[in-house]
């Protein structure tokens, strides 16, 4: 084996138990889609990918598993894993790095953001993709269809949406609340500028990830406001695009593009105006750097971002409406709890996310980001930085929530809970 992975290192993996014919398993799953097959290995090899952290050896990855078994475990099953991981991209390795750094260059140099999820997680096909979505608003749990003509003429009398909150959790499961933010925008005034905060679930070395790249979907190619990212660039400085490979494969605002083609296609003003532009930010977790009393605002990429994004705003000519694509909860198994989630849990889980999104409507951003400060974000929410973001950067007049909604897996592997709300 190389000695350059004589310590191995796993990279930032999704590790859960499985059950299959009545035996438990370990699957690896990598959220960044880099390694783009799942792994399955037996239950005692979880010994084994616990001690890879890139401080042990063969040997001493051996000794933990002689300690917890009882039993020898011989080198070269050790190195066969090493091996396996390594060659599924599993490892913070030098191949992966390699493959990292390839994948790096040919994004810089592609001239738009490709579909990275067309095909996978919706239709590939442009006529499939809008009856998709128009089966969103038209399911009796979505918010009714979208008339052709329901933004007719030039907004006057219409209320004006300056934010949504929708969920990004994948179409089948969510798609009826992604509708009902997407309903309330089809009979609202024009937009001209969707600033979308995406959440980045990828490993990130800055808080935020900005992009100057066009995204395309199969409903055609969504333009980037060139002016409006060089304006946050110039105020935050090159640091915010140093992660822009985030993008790559993010589904988060992928996700929302995809809607709002889709309301360009159905809504009048979307058609006969000058097509919105938007401008994509990925927003990664904040709250690890947070020291026990330290305001969020006391962060300088933080400070940073929300300043140039209020400037923005306000010095915008046109209407502006910001995008927060966020899910609520994560919990069960699969997120890493011991036990599988009860119906009991999921009544009490609703209990809590509703009081948080309570607070969001009201506009609480201080509020939102203590209660979940509060439990240490207990149940894995990850809406914190682009809803906090959204809250502290845009003059919001009050907000309602819409729709509220959970998915839970069958025998309670995990529950994730997601909302739709507007703002104006």
């Amino acid at each position: 084996m190389s000695a350059t992975v004589e310590q191995p290192r796993l990279r930032n993996l999704e590790i859960f138990p499985v059950q299959s014919d009545g035996r438990r398993y370990i699957c690896l799953r990598d959220p960044e889609g880099f390694a783009q097959q799942l792994m399955i290995v037996s239950e005692e090899a979880g010994v084994l990918l616990s001690c890879m952290d890139g401080s042990h050896s063969v040997s001493e990855i051996q000794a933990a598993f002689v300690r917890r078994f009882g039993q020898l475990v011989f080198s070269d099953r050790v190195t066969a894993l090493i091996k396996a991981l390594d060659e599924s991209l599993m490892l913070d390795s030098p191949r992966f790095r390699d493959y990292f750094e390839e994948l790096r260059r040919d994004f810089v140099d592609a001239p738009v953001r490709a579909s990275s999820h067309a095909g996978t997680a919706y239709p590939a096909e442009p006529e499939v993709l809008l009856r998709r979505i128009d089966s969103f608003f038209s399911h009796p749990e979505g918010p009714g269809s979208l008339p052709p003509d329901s933004a007719e003429g030039d907004g006057s009398g219409l209320r004006r949406v300056s934010a949504i909150v929708a969920p990004h959790i994948d179409l089948h499961r969510g798609g009826t609340t992604y509708a009902w933010a997407y309903h309330g925008l089809s009979r609202a005034e024009p937009v001209d500028l969707f600033i979308i905060l995406g959440i980045n679930h990828n490993a990130a070395n800055h808080l935020y990830s900005l992009s100057s790249k066009d995204y395309q979907t199969p409903l055609g190619i969504q333009r980037t406001n060139q002016d409006a990212v060089s304006f946050i660039r110039e105020r935050c400085g090159d640091w915010i695009v140093e992660d822009e490979i985030a993008h790559r494969n993010e589904h988060s605002i992928e996700f929302q593009v995809a809607f709002l083609q889709h309301l360009f296609d159905r809504v009048a003003w979307g058609k006969e105006n000058a097509q919105p532009e938007i401008v994509p930010v990925l927003c990664s977790s904040f709250l690890h750097l947070l020291q026990p009393g330290q305001p969020a605002g006391a962060l300088p990429e933080l400070a940073s971002f929300t300043e140039a994004l209020r400037d923005l705003v306000r010095g915008f000519n046109g209407n502006v409406c910001a995008i927060a694509s966020v899910d609520l909860s994560h919990v069960g198994p699969r997120f890493g709890d011991r036990s599988p989630v009860s119906p009991i849990q999921m009544r009490a889980l609703e209990s809590q996310n509703l009081s948080l999104l309570h607070k969001v409507a009201s506009l609480d951003a201080e509020g939102f980001l203590a209660e979940i400060r509060e439990d240490d974000n207990r149940t894995r929410i990850d809406a914190v930085p682009a809803v906090y973001a959204m809250l502290t950067s845009l003059e919001l007049r009050k907000g309602q929530l819409l729709k509220y909604n959970q998915a839970a897996e069958e025998g309670g592997q995990s529950c994730v809970t997601f909302a739709s709300l507007s703002f104006e």
